[in-house]
């Protein structure tokens, strides 16, 4: 028997869009995600702990055009996802090289993966997204959960599949 690696798509939808929304930490915008990926059938409980503690330990914060934040992780996962928040108000997440201050994040992309030998091509595909200055203004412009979802899908191409 081969154990073989297939590339994935990130299941997504309007219940996992939370466009133009307030958060006061990192960890309550990390639990309303994972809770919609819970009750989703996409985690299991012990995702949304397992996330937080990862970016305690790992911080995802990345000044890219725009300030964003990544958390993920590959464990307690039932089917490869991604949830996107735009903020109204910046909410701070460590930077990823874990040198200077906190960042100012306003856009924030959760993911779990079922085959963590997944996580390099989705990074990369996210890294286009993350370069492009238009897409990620567009992104924090959309003003509903379904225009967000839109933008997702017309930027991220196959790697995400709406449902």
């Amino acid at each position: 028997m081969t154990d073989e690696y297939t590339q994935t798509r990130l299941k997504m939808s309007e219940k996992l869009a939370f466009i133009a929304r307030e958060y006061e930490t990192a960890e309550e915008l990390i639990r309303a995600a994972g809770e919609a990926a819970v009750s989703l059938g996409y985690a299991e409980e012990a995702f949304t702990q397992d996330v937080i503690d990862r970016e305690k330990e790992y911080p995802t914060g990345l000044n890219a055009v725009m300030p964003i934040a990544i958390p993920h992780v590959s464990t307690h996962v039932k089917e490869s996802f991604m949830a996107v928040t735009t903020l109204r108000r910046p909410v701070p997440f460590e930077p990823m090289d874990g040198r200077g201050d906190a960042l100012p994040v306003e856009v924030v992309f959760v993911f779990g993966l079922l085959d963590h030998r997944n996580q390099v091509q989705v990074l990369q595909r996210l890294a286009h997204m993350f370069k492009d200055k238009a897409a990620l203004q567009k992104l924090k412009n959309a003003a509903t959960d379904a225009e967000g979802c839109a933008v997702i899908s017309e930027y991220l191409g196959t790697l995400v599949e709406i449902v």
